[in-house]
């Protein structure tokens, strides 16, 4: 899901995007669940506009759940198949979660939880951070 403009909901699509490939500390991941939170609906409504540099499109999501596809040359710490969590660095790439497979660096992914669905585990990164 990307927004090409700021707006209410009905500022959502779906766009077509290329397969990312992850870079040498980078792990790409197949996404099975991802939250909406306060922060893309902020950014989606404009409120942070100001801040953001200018972009054809936004993909927002910042929490993810899903399996490592690929990983980066550097990356030792997961190999494809692993479930995962992970929270987008979305202030500093603009890299979204809301995507059917998304590239983050490997430091912002964490293993799943066991016996934790996907839908539940992708709660877990931003709210976290939060709790901590």
């Amino acid at each position: 899901m990307a927004i090409r403009t700021f707006g209410d909901p009905d500022a959502l699509s779906v766009i077509d995007l290329p397969m990312p490939e992850p870079g040498n500390r980078q792990v790409r991941i197949r996404v099975q669940a991802a939250t909406v939170n306060a922060a893309d609906i902020f950014v989606r409504s404009g409120a942070m506009a100001s801040i953001l540099p200018a972009r054809e499109h936004y993909v927002l999501g910042w929490d993810v759940a899903g399996t490592v596809d690929a990983v980066g040359s550097a990356v030792v710490d997961f190999i494809a198949g692993d479930a995962v969590v992970g929270l987008s660095d979305w202030l500093r790439t603009q890299v979204g979660t809301h995507a059917e497979y998304v590239v983050l660096d490997a430091g912002a992914l964490a293993p799943a939880p066991a016996g934790v669905s996907p839908i539940e585990a992708a709660t877990l990164p931003a709210n976290g951070l939060a709790a901590a």
